[in-house]
């Protein structure tokens, strides 16, 4: 029994009740009634401290809450370490490798001083010149060459012998057993970013953090583009291995599906050079602009193959006839300011400021050059940001995809002369997948079968027949002018009719300005043709074409199941709806029409012809007609050769103003006609209704 507090004694009130809750204890022990070791804990709680199951949940709570923290770290340690070694390592100095007898030039010196790196280390360029007639090859971890803007020149004339090489050839080509891979999946996680799974047709040692090389094709593609067959090269990194079920799981999560009866694929380990940075370096070529024939004695100023982490940094470089910087098989990569220069010639493989092949995960930023180009050319590679590429007069000049499944490309305030994609050889698919250009500035699109491409915030032009075949493509606040005669299949996905699903297929402009121009006065109507879209879409915009006397503009769309018109202000402009598909459904809502143009005329601002899908809507309602000035009367719509059943027109809630005409609706049994409470303004005081 507890002593009750006394103010007189306090410490001995304290020191009574705990002798009493002691002995309570203790009793309880000898009786049988309280486990001897649970004393602590119940003195503890009697205490108000935590006893020890608390401290245990409390920490169970603290490992369930940061597990996801603890597979990072551990996917990590490898690089931790790696960084410990390079932080720690030794500083080597080019002065400490002088020529020696018979030595012509500092390529031989250079190898000296580079294989004295093989544990990792710094070695130093004072700022001077420094001839090479042969690669300098690097295949050790942890390495920084600090040039400190020396000038390396290449004199070699002939061959090397060597595929990608490089003045620096980062790699290290270090492989184990070859599988091959029976299934590839990556739809067991929906999102994007996720991993992949591949199953091996013969087990092979792999654990988690393992490099490994992928190669999968899905077979022979059609030169009419019949059939997409993408295919997946990648160095990428192992999760998780189940050897049971010889299934891995892969860091690298393609953006297409990999399988079909062509599917081939093969695995094996690699062993990558890693954390390897090169930085401060002028590069010139000062022989190989006169070699015409053989490329076996061109290089690049820096070569990466096979390679894990990648720094390169202040890199310049002239005269160049490969790319000026090459990755090939990297995984993980930093590109910064980059320049290149007067190429030794430009064309198919030739003169690139850069190229990326096969790699993933590549950050390239502050990127510029003069007549080279492409300035950066993307070739089957994935996940790469490209982001401040400029060139001195933008002619000529352009950021470039071949079309060899490149999926996930990213371009940010890029100022060139041409966005050209799928562009490739005959050899290529032509396929690519997920490209966003975000505050872009440049005079020519070109996309060839692309499949979701997005273009925010940009101002551009497009002067021909651009935007061939792509499946998806979203125009977002962009300012744009389009040039030239008719432009043939603009965003017409009719091959791909076939090959994706339908939420795949649109065209969507919205919140942009277009500006049409032709380049004569003499001009007369330009055609825009669209088609084979889920869903055509445009909203919220300004288009209008440059008020020459007798130049108006027709959109053509046909073959859409879905197409909305609604918010937009439309200036000599009007849209042809034809050989619509079953169940299409056409909405032309809140828009202005105007017709400026004094000595030619758009007879019809909607013209809805040979319809041979059954079952479609139009409804036309909440616009405003105007044509001031006009002599001849333009229609709203006009709708003839309607030859589907059960097709339903509703023009409603419309406003003509100044010489508009209400249309001309074909009539027949298989059609619905609602015309309804449209108001015709003969002049801003006079309203007559229509119904």
């Amino acid at each position: 029994m507890a002593v009750q507090d006394d103010s007189k004694y306090p410490v001995l009130t304290t020191l009574i009740n705990e002798v009493q809750d002691l002995k309570e204890i203790y009793v309880g022990a000898l009786n049988g009634s309280i486990e001897t070791k649970n004393a602590t804990e119940l003195l503890n709680a009697r205490d108000g401290k935590a006893t020890l199951r608390e401290k245990i949940d409390e920490i169970d709570n603290n490992i369930s809450e940061n597990q996801s923290s603890i597979n990072d770290i551990e996917l990590n340690i490898s690089e931790l370490n790696s960084n410990k070694a390079n932080k720690n390592s030794k500083i080597l100095y080019i002065t400490d490798f002088p020529r020696i007898a018979a030595e012509t030039d500092d390529t031989e010196r250079i190898k000296r001083a580079v294989s004295n790196l093989n544990n990792g280390g710094v070695l130093v360029f004072p700022t001077n010149d420094y001839y090479l007639s042969n690669i300098i090859e690097i295949p050790y971890d942890n390495i920084i060459l600090e040039c400190n803007f020396s000038t390396f020149h290449w004199t070699n004339t002939v061959n090397i012998s060597s595929n990608y090489q490089g003045m620096f050839y980062v790699t290290r080509k270090d492989f184990g057993t070859q599988t091959s891979i029976t299934k590839y999946d990556n739809d067991l996680v929906q999102d994007r970013d996720s991993y992949s799974y591949v199953t091996l047709n013969n087990e092979i040692e792999l654990q988690k953090g393992d490099f490994v090389v992928v190669n999968i094709s899905t077979g022979s593609w059609a030169a009419d583009w019949s059939d997409i067959k993408p295919t997946l090269n990648v160095l990428t990194r192992v999760i998780a291995y189940d050897s049971a079920t010889k299934i891995a799981t892969l860091e690298n999560r393609s953006a297409y599906t990999l399988s079909g009866a062509g599917f081939t694929g093969n695995i094996k380990k690699a062993n990558p050079v890693k954390n390897v940075t090169i930085r401060n370096m002028n590069f010139i070529d000062e022989v190989t602009e006169a070699q015409t024939t053989s490329r076996d004695s061109w290089v690049a100023a820096v070569s990466c193959e096979y390679a894990y982490n990648i720094n390169l940094d202040n890199i310049n470089s002239s005269k160049c006839k490969y790319p000026s910087i090459w990755l090939r098989y990297v995984n993980t990569a930093s590109a910064r300011n980059i320049r290149a220069y007067f190429a030794g010639a430009t064309g198919a493989g030739n003169g690139y400021c850069m190229q990326v092949i096969y790699s993933t995960m590549i950050n390239i930023d502050n990127v510029s050059g003069e007549d080279v180009n492409p300035i950066v050319d993307c070739s089957g590679s994935s996940f790469v940001r490209i982001k401040n590429v400029n060139h001195a007069d933008k002619i000529g000049s352009c950021l470039l995809l071949h079309g060899q499944s490149e999926h996930d490309i990213y371009y940010e305030h890029c100022n060139v002369s041409q966005f050209y994609f799928g562009s490739g050889i005959a050899d290529f698919p032509a396929v690519y997948k997920n490209i966003f250009i975000n505050n872009c500035n440049f005079d020519d699109f070109r996309a060839e079968r692309g499949i979701n491409i997005t273009i925010t915030n940009s101002k551009f032009v497009l002067p021909s027949a651009n935007a061939r075949y792509a499946a998806g493509l979203t125009i977002d606040n962009c300012d744009i002018t389009i040039m030239w005669a008719n432009i043939t299949d603009f965003a017409l996905a009719k091959d791909w009719r076939n090959q994706l699903d339908t939420t795949n297929l649109y065209f969507k402009l919205i919140n942009s300005r277009i500006k049409l121009k032709r380049h004569s006065k003499y001009d007369q109507t330009m055609n825009l043709y669209f088609g084979y879209n889920h869903l055509f879409m445009i909203k919220n915009c300004i288009i209008e074409v440059e008020d020459f006397s007798n130049t108006t503009c027709v959109f053509r769309i046909r073959k859409c199941d879905n197409i909305k018109l609604t918010d937009n202000i439309l200036i000599n402009t009007s849209f042809y709806y034809s050989s619509l598909n079953n169940n299409a459904f056409v909405e032309v809502a809140r828009n202005k029409f105007i017709l400026t143009m004094l000595n030619y005329s758009i007879l019809n601002f909607n013209n809805i012809e040979s319809i041979v899908g059954n079952s479609c809507v139009f409804m036309i309602k909440d616009n405003v007609f105007d044509a001031p000035g006009v002599s001849v009367k333009p229609r709203a719509v006009r709708a003839t050769t309607l030859d589907g059943v059960n097709q339903t027109i509703i023009f409603k809630d419309n406003i003509y103003q100044n010489n508009i005409t209400d249309g001309n609706i074909v009539t027949g049994a298989n059609i619905t006609k609602q015309v309804l409470n449209n108001l015709i303004r003969t002049d801003l005081g006079s309203v007559t209704a229509n119904t």
